[in-house]
C-alpha cells in the first residue's frame, strides 16, 4: 500500500514547477498554481493532503489596518515576485476539484482571527486578505 503524503505550502515557504523558477505560492499564476496542484497529487494515493495560505479576491482592492495588505503587494513586486493569484473560494474549489482534491477545510480571515488571534495581548492580527486551507485527496 503507497505511502500517504501531506505537503504544507506557505508563503513563505518556496515551492517549484519542475524545473521551473522557484517561486512563493502567493507568486504563481493560476495556471501555474492549477500546474502545481496537479503534478503533486496525480501520482500520491488517496488521503494524501495539502495545507496552504492563498489570498481571495479582494487582495488587490484591500489596504488592510495600516495598509498592510497594500504594502506586501507593493513588495512582492518590488521583490521581483509579484502577486498575481487572488482567487474567490468558487474558484479555488474548482482547482481543486480539476486535480481531484477535495477541500477539508477552509478558514477565511476571520476564522483564523478568532482561531489563532483573538487571545493575544499584542495587537497581531490575521491579514485581511489571507485565507488557509486544507484539501484532500479524493481519489487514486
Amino acid at each position: 500500500m503507497a505511502k500517504k503524503i501531506k505537503v504544507v505550502l506557505f508563503a513563505p515557504i518556496i515551492c517549484g514547477i519542475c524545473a521551473k523558477k522557484i517561486k512563493i505560492a502567493s507568486a504563481l499564476t493560476k495556471p501555474l498554481l492549477q500546474q502545481l496542484l496537479n503534478n503533486l497529487f496525480e501520482q500520491v494515493p488517496q488521503g494524501s493532503a495539502i495545507v496552504f495560505d492563498y489570498a481571495d479576491e479582494q487582495l488587490f482592492e484591500t489596504k488592510g489596518i495600516y495598509e498592510r495588505v497594500a504594502h506586501m503587494v507593493q513588495l512582492a513586486a518590488a521583490s521581483g515576485e509579484p502577486m498575481h493569484c487572488a482567487l474567490s473560494l468558487p474558484e479555488l474549489i474548482t482547482m481543486l476539484e480539476e486535480s481531484e482534491l477535495g477541500l477539508y477545510e477552509h478558514l477565511a480571515p476571520e476564522d483564523i482571527q478568532q482561531r489563532y488571534f483573538a487571545h493575544r495581548t499584542d495587537n497581531l492580527q490575521a491579514f485581511e486578505t489571507i485565507h488557509y486551507v486544507h484539501a484532500v485527496k479524493m481519489h487514486a
